[in-house]
């Protein structure tokens, strides 16, 4: 069974937890990206709600910059024309430039995790909010920091 057609229908029906395996270029991404949009702005759209200032419904964490590039890349092609709006923060990246992309908007946010606690712990990022944590490639992602389970565990005890 192809890779979207497994995980669109996990996703759609009953959001859970989804552990997908499948080879590259096969479409993970999109198989994701496309429910989690679509969930977003139907929230948005439901509850009428306006700019998200700093506290996204997703986080994606990526265990490089040039994936988190490549996915949100994706995102902002998926999401053209819904009331969803991606950021992208990675390490190496403007630090005040990241805040005033979050400050502007921030449904989902695409990140690695050392930008991403930063964010956090200096107020700009409110995780209360998420309901969806993506961790893409997250055999890779463990691999990032030593600290990396700890901080997988403060984030979903904060959500």
């Amino acid at each position: 069974m192809p890779i979207q057609k497994a995980v669109l229908r996990l996703f759609m029906d009953k959001p859970n937890d989804i552990v997908a395996h499948a080879q590259t270029g096969s479409g993970k991404s999109a198989a994701y990206l496309l429910p989690l949009i679509h969930q977003i702005h139907k929230i948005k759209s439901q509850y009428r709600e306006g700019i998200n200032r700093d506290s996204p419904y997703a986080l994606v964490l990526l265990p490089t910059k040039e994936l988190a590039i490549q996915i949100y890349n994706d995102a902002v092609a998926f999401s053209m024309g819904t009331l969803t709006r991606p950021v992208l923060c990675y390490g190496g990246y403007d630090y005040q430039s990241n805040r005033e992309d979050i400050h502007k908007g921030c449904d989902m946010i695409f990140c690695t995790v050392g930008r991403l606690m930063g964010l956090i712990k200096d107020g700009t990022i409110n995780i209360g909010k998420v309901i969806y944590f993506i961790l893409d490639e997250a055999d890779k992602l463990i691999n990032t920091t030593e600290d990396f389970l700890v901080h997988v565990k403060y984030l979903k005890e904060n959500m």
